[in-house]
């Protein structure tokens, strides 16, 4: 980011005058792809889920599948994001209460 790359050109009109032609390029933060185990979805059970999957990341500017380890707790469960993009999500109940139709949804941004 930040990074700059020049190129000159000299250039000779048709009357014989020189000039030189710069061209500058400077790098911006290209954003990664993220993909792979984005969603998850499960029935409730008699016992608090566990949900798990993995995250993959493609990115010009830094190392491919490389993600900032975190863990969010939220009331609805905990979610733990490795640095090698595994993560787990734990339930903080087994969502028995729910009625026919009923769900909850939680998202996490990383």
């Amino acid at each position: 980011v930040g990074q700059q790359v020049q190129e000159s050109f000299s250039v000779t009109s048709i009357d014989g005058t020189p000039a030189t032609v710069t061209v500058t390029i400077t790098g911006t933060n290209d954003a990664a792809v993220i993909a792979g185990d984005v969603a998850q979805t499960a029935a409730e059970t008699n016992a608090p889920l566990t949900l798990n999957g993995t995250l993959t990341s493609t990115d010009v500017d830094n190392a491919d599948n490389s993600f900032t380890a975190a863990t969010i707790v939220r009331d609805n469960g905990t979610f733990t994001l490795a640095a090698d993009g595994q993560w787990t999500f734990v339930a903080s109940s087994a969502f028995n209460e729910l009625n026919v139709g009923q769900q909850v949804q939680e998202s996490f941004e990383v």
